[in-house]
């Protein structure tokens, strides 16, 4: 037979799990763009959907081909990662291909 402080335990563990189940945004996205340094590099973020994705990249800093970090200026293009979609560029491509994670 349940306890009161199981039961309540087991509510409270199923609340704290949908609430952070339901924040986490379902799509990452990296995006080839234009930098501070003129370097083009490649900036990640995880959002809802590509015009979040565009709109808050601009806030952020680039990982640039000389491996450095710079702030964003333009957008040239974002891919979703989970599509294993792939650059147009083709030097981007393979920066991107080759980035640890």
């Amino acid at each position: 037979m349940l306890t009161i402080k199981m039961l309540m335990g087991l509510i409270t563990l199923a609340v704290f799990s949908s609430v952070s189940a339901g924040r986490m945004p379902a799509h990452s996205f990296a995006c080839h763009v234009t930098t501070d340094s003129a370097i083009d590099g490649i900036s990640f973020i995880q959002t809802h959907n590509i015009k979040m994705a565009k709109k808050h990249i601009l806030k952020l800093k680039a990982h640039t081909l000389d491996k450095k970090k710079s702030p964003v200026t333009s957008i040239i293009e974002c891919i979703e990662e989970h599509k294993k979609e792939k650059f147009s560029d083709l030097e981007i491509q393979y920066f991107y291909k080759n980035m640890p994670r």
